[in-house]
């Protein structure tokens, strides 16, 4: 049985001097595939048709000029991930920087040492196919998420209509979730230190963040199945108010939702309450806050008297019609307004509602024509 050949990797050499030309294609004839352009322009119309898998690249050329080829090369998507050797008798430090800030993977200079010429060849193509087997995994990871996502949501919608072993149920997908979006975050976390290629950089960031998202949102259906109304999974104590507010803050900015302007009135006090909850609480009535405010001005509100605080959270968006709001709180519920694209799984205000109550307080929201205004009540005393 014939053994089947294996496919050479090929490599453009570009130079206008024939000698240059011949040394080169006899030193790499017995284990590339070899190319040949004389100038720049010669070069460019190769790449267009054929793609090698790297490119010898000579500076000083009549037309068009090595460092001008490079920079059209990484400027065209068909050939921006072409790995270029420029290979050259410019020996100053200021070629050789410009050579790598224009997206040369190396530099070498004439006369060249053979051995070293490929030796710096073989290195270039094995990170190149290091990187192609990188992109494909991170594609492959991609793919799996959107299919996890996919499911997940769909869950989402089977389980809103189950009421009995809703709960037991939410509670069991999570846990069986977390395995393997754990191994995803943490796969996309060691991508981020690996130099990559732009598309296999954006697709990393897009698993990290896609993963990032869909661990909120995993969290949040645990948060809604733990709560009760009752306070044992609390934790009281002593906190001042200002900071709860100045947690949330940081919390929110830190977080994807957009936040230009948020004012409140300053009223130092304390409170018992169990503080990382409260600011939980806070951080997503503000986050929905945030979606639906097209002025991205939103104001904070607090007031007290002996017993309990009332604080206010205002928006200024586009409000929200009057048979819609005894629905925000419902598990599941969205309100997506026709022409946006607000996004979310509707448990949000959910759960703020499930922590507030479970301090002994109450939430309600008011459509305030320009915007909505959600308001909450607590004790100022755990009872």
């Amino acid at each position: 049985m014939k053994q089947k050949t294996k496919k050479l990797k090929t490599i453009l050499v570009v130079d206008d001097e024939p000698a240059n030309l011949d040394i080169l294609v006899d030193t790499l004839s017995q284990n590339y595939e070899v190319m040949v352009a004389v100038n720049g322009s010669n070069a460019l119309e190769i790449v267009a048709e054929q793609q090698p898998d790297m490119i010898l690249l000579d500076i000083m050329m009549p037309d068009i000029d090595g460092f001008q080829v490079c920079t059209m090369l990484k400027a065209d998507a068909i050939s921006r991930d072409i790995p270029v050797i420029f290979i050259t008798a410019k020996t100053d430090v200021e070629s050789i920087l410009k050579g790598f800030q224009l997206g040369g993977f190396d530099y070498v200079t004439k006369p060249f040492i053979i051995g070293e010429l490929l030796a710096r060849i073989k290195n270039c193509l094995q990170i190149r196919q290091y990187q192609s087997y990188l992109r494909n995994i991170i594609k492959q990871k991609a793919l799996g998420l959107k299919t996890v996502q996919a499911s997940l949501e769909q869950a989402y919608r089977e389980l809103s209509h189950l009421d009995h072993y809703k709960d037991e149920i939410i509670e069991t997908v999570s846990h069986a979730l977390r395995t393997p979006l754990t191994s995803i975050l943490g796969y996309a976390e060691v991508l981020q230190d690996i130099e990559l290629d732009q598309e296999s950089r954006e697709f990393s960031q897009m698993i990290m963040e896609e993963s990032e998202r869909l661990e909120e949102r995993i969290n949040l259906i645990m948060d809604l199945s733990t709560l009760k109304k009752d306070k044992k999974e609390l934790r009281i104590g002593t906190t001042n108010f200002q900071k709860v507010l100045a947690d949330a803050r940081r919390k929110l900015e830190a977080s994807h939702s957009p936040l230009q302007q948020l004012h409140w009135s300053q009223n130092d006090f304390n409170l018992e309450i169990d503080s990382e909850r409260i600011t939980q609480a806070l951080v997503l009535i503000l986050e929905n806050a945030c979606k639906f405010s097209q002025e991205g001005k939103i104001l904070i509100d607090v007031n007290k008297n002996q017993e309990d605080c009332l604080v206010t959270v205002r928006d200024f968006g586009m409000g929200i019609p009057e048979d819609i709001l005894p629905k925000v709180f419902d598990k599941f519920y969205q309100y997506r307004p026709e022409g946006t694209e607000i996004t979310g799984i509707g448990l949000g205000l959910s759960v703020a509602k499930k922590i507030i109550e479970c301090h002994g307080g109450k939430i309600w929201i008011e459509d305030m024509g320009d915007g909505v205004q959600v308001s909450l009540i607590l004790p100022l005393l755990s009872k």
